[in-house]
């Protein structure tokens, strides 16, 4: 059934546009979480990696 309708409707003009904004929200999601995870993952207040807690 679905090689049937496939002949007839073209499934990537039908979900296409709703496929490509979900991709471009999962990507600033993803980046916002990194940026994120970059963020808490920075040394407080300019220490060094390495340097002991103060």
């Amino acid at each position: 059934m679905n090689k049937a309708v496939s002949v007839f409707m073209d499934m990537d003009k039908r979900v296409g546009a709703s496929f490509e904004e979900g991709l471009a929200t999962l990507k600033d999601l993803s980046e916002a979480k990194a940026a994120e995870q970059a963020g808490a993952n920075a040394a407080p207040n300019g220490a060094v990696m390495g340097d002991a807690a103060k």
